[in-house]
């Protein structure tokens, strides 16, 4: 393996040597549609819209930097979030092709948004290419050019967070593969020569990173703080930094080179992106090693059981400090209070070293789970996990005393308002009354709702209902909080007025039998039965004869293509039931022979209570979808309350 590192490099070198293009490719898709222009173009700021407050200027309001990542676009899908990383299908799977933006509405993730920034985030932190998408790299490693769809999605995305008001951090190179771990040495080679080759880290500056900038600078009111790189430790492999594992070997990637390509993406952002603060995002403590660097903040990250936080001053860096990866849990707490208590420790501990901010991002207490959910699920309740709530009390404590105000009263800080009827808040922790109020297409305001009223108290936030909207218009609420003489208010977005949503499934609790769903086999019983009932008198008891994949379906059922939507259906398996073989299948075409494009199996372990299923799905081009239960040996199980919904 050393043999072909060493023989690989000279020949970049040679190739990086011969090359004579100076200007930007811009790629359009594959390496062959591409275009040369004379030269980079100069990053335009867009003069319509305001320029975005600066970190100095957050600090002086908030006291502090208390960012979160926006991980739902780079690890839900492989981190693929703008575009597909042709390198990544070649070499590792087909998976990589998907593009992770294509797969949310821009009002489902300017309402993730909107609602971090209700907990108390006022920053964001994206990883802009987290898996060098977007970056178009030739067979050798070099760097050619950079996507056009990648800019356009990025574009997408950098609206929305524009609509739900809040700053970025955006950082430019993140890990790029850790390939010889994750991957494969053939990703390694193609994906990682910018951190080895200068000839290539030129390349990746000046075809990469300047087209980036330009379309940063379109975004001042947003754009607020980039960084030069995330995790380069990770793709580094010198023994001297003591990152060095037995599982890969030294590839040249040295601390030498990599300095190297993090200044010289550092000043191609100073020299594109002259207002916009800088800084390196990393996950251990090796990124100290490049404190060398001439940007604003350094970004450290240490995982400490004890809720510790080191001395600044061991650091070389006398700049302001940031922990961009900051997060405790990962397995570490073997509840969420111990968890949250641990994370309110370390934010005073790190205030008290002189730390200016973080960038929040585990926050999960046992191993078992996911180190990114925020969100607890409960059947079909969604709320914020304890933790959110607790760290927003936190913020605001925090920063009533940064403006040396008193806290009587915790803000009851509305969410996103959807136009559904649909009205949450977060409670106050403080004994207090309420009014609800709501404004119908920008007139007076009307109260709806008082103290006393049918609300529904989920964890720390209150849900209410109003079903009083018209059938169109925009609407916006507000909700005032009072305790002791002391009021506080907050007031939603205004949103369009959203018709009741349209379930797609006929007969879809099967009270009119077996109406509009046809039987496909005869061996088992599959009916429409009284013996039990999720809600109304009837539900579909599928019992197993003698001949698998039986069951019934609804067919031709209308949708919109390229659409997300939402299949929900509760299920029981009777006493009887031995193998729990049932499955759910939604198609294409609307046939029972079309592409399955959703799927779940109802393996609930002899339960024989209701239970609920959810199939998230995207129609691509069809236009009709197929739903199906069927079959397989011993399974004795009952089907009600079929709900199909385009997810708004």
């Amino acid at each position: 393996m050393k043999l072909a590192r060493n023989l690989l490099l000279p020949l970049l070198c040679a190739v990086a040597v011969l090359a004579t293009t100076v200007g930007v490719l811009l790629v359009q898709g594959d390496t062959n549609n591409t275009s040369v222009p004379d030269a980079a173009p100069a990053p335009q700021a867009v003069s319509a819209y305001p320029t975005a407050l600066a970190v100095a200027d957050i600090l002086e309001r908030d006291g502090y930097l208390e960012g979160i990542w926006f991980p739902w676009l780079t690890h839900d899908n492989l981190g693929h979030g703008f575009t597909a990383n042709e390198t990544m299908v070649k070499y590792v799977s087909d998976s990589w092709s998907t593009v992770g933006i294509d797969q949310y509405s821009d009002k489902y993730l300017l309402e993730q948004i909107y609602n971090l920034k209700a907990l108390g985030f006022n920053i964001m932190g994206y990883e802009g290419s987290i898996y060098a998408e977007g970056v178009v790299f030739d067979d050798t490693g070099d760097v050619v050019g950079i996507k056009q769809e990648y800019l356009d999605n990025a574009r997408r995305f950098l609206d929305i967070c524009r609509e739900a008001e809040m700053p970025v951090l955006w950082t430019v190179c993140c890990h790029s593969t850790s390939a010889v771990s994750y991957y494969n040495l053939e990703v390694w080679y193609r994906m990682t020569q910018m951190y080895a080759v200068k000839e290539v880290a030129d390349h990746y500056a000046e075809r990469f990173v300047k087209p980036l900038c330009a379309m940063l600078a379109e975004y001042p009111d947003v754009v607020v703080m980039c960084a030069a790189t995330s995790e380069v430790e990770n793709e580094m492999h010198d023994p001297d930094m003591g990152n060095f594992t037995e599982q890969r070997e030294t590839y040249g990637v040295t601390r030498e080179s990599m300095l190297y390509f993090v200044n010289k993406v550092a000043d191609t952002l100073a020299e594109c992106l002259p207002n916009v603060d800088r800084t390196l995002c990393g996950s251990t403590d090796n990124m100290t090693m490049y404190s060398e660097t001439d940007l604003t903040f350094l970004g450290h990250q240490e995982y400490n059981a004890h809720a510790s936080a080191d001395d600044i001053s061991k650091f070389r860096s006398p700049l302001p400090m940031l922990a961009t990866e900051f997060g405790l849990g990962d397995g570490k707490y073997p509840s969420e209070d111990e968890m949250v208590s641990a994370q309110l420790l370390f934010r005073d501990n790190f205030r008290a070293k002189g730390w200016s901010g973080w960038f929040m991002w585990c926050w999960q207490p046992n191993a078992g789970g996911s180190a990114y959910d925020l969100i607890a699920k409960d059947g079909a309740v969604t709320d914020f996990r304890l933790v959110a709530y607790e760290i927003h009390d936190y913020i605001e404590e925090y920063r009533a005393d940064h403006r040396g105000e008193s806290l009587a009263l915790n803000t009851p800080t509305m969410f996103f308002n959807e136009g559904n009827g649909t009205v949450e808040w977060i409670k106050p922790t403080q004994s207090h009354t309420y009014k609800l109020e709501r404004s119908i297409n920008g007139g007076a305001w009307v109260t709806i709702a008082t103290s006393g009223a049918t609300v529904d108290s989920v964890g720390r936030k209150y849900v209410y209902k109003d079903t009083t909207l018209p059938a169109s218009g925009t609407v916006q609420y507000r909700v005032t909080a009072t305790s002791d003489s002391t009021a506080a208010t907050s007031v939603s977005n205004v949103a369009e007025i959203v018709p009741p949503a349209v379930n797609l499934v006929q007969n879809h609790s099967f009270e009119n039998g077996l109406t509009n769903w046809v039987k496909f086999g005869s061996n088992g019983t599959y009916q429409a039965t009284a013996a039990t009932a999720h809600t109304g008198s009837y539900s579909l008891e599928l019992d197993y004869g003698s001949v698998e994949w039986e069951g019934v379906n609804q067919v031709s059922i209308s949708v919109q293509p390229n659409t997300n939507y939402t299949l929900t259906y509760y299920y029981k398996h009777a006493a009887d039931d031995t193998a729990n073989n049932c499955y759910c299948f939604v198609r294409e075409g609307g046939t029972i022979d079309g592409t399955i494009i959703g799927q779940a199996y109802m393996n609930g372990g002899n339960t024989t209570e209701w239970r609920q299923d959810t199939i998230s799905l995207r129609t691509g081009d069809t236009t009709t979808l197929c739903i199906d239960f069927r079959v397989v040996a011993g399974t004795h199980t009952y089907i009600d309350d079929v709900e199909l919904y385009e997810m708004q």
